[in-house]
């Protein structure tokens, strides 16, 4: 013979057959923590592994066409920029490979 439905906030005992409240912290499941990109209104911010990319890729060249190295503050405000830079949706990354690639696709809001 089945069963009927337990009703939302609860759920079968397996021994018992009976319905019983669940708790709250039965319901919510452990979140994984990971990067997440930043909200933007009406685009989309640049994935955290694309900042790397862009940054690595800066660094190589800088050191290769200047035979020098910028300050780690030129890097890092590069980084702040592209984190908080909006783009629009449908970007192709594998498109924005430089700095200034990623500048001129973004747009503020």
């Amino acid at each position: 013979m089945p069963y009927k439905r337990c009703p939302n906030g609860s759920r079968r005992n397996k021994t018992t057959k009976k319905c019983e409240p669940t708790t709250k912290s039965a319901n919510k499941s452990p979140s994984k923590k990971t990067k997440t990109m930043k909200k933007c209104g009406k685009g989309v911010s640049m994935p955290p592994h694309r900042i790397e990319n862009i940054i690595k890729a800066e660094k190589n060249m800088n050191e290769i066409l200047l035979h020098e190295k910028p300050s780690p503050e030129y890097y890092q405000k590069m980084k702040e920029f592209l984190e908080s830079s909006c783009f629009p949706k449908g970007t192709k990354w594998h498109e924005v490979l430089t700095f200034s690639g990623a500048y001129h696709k973004a747009y503020k809001q």
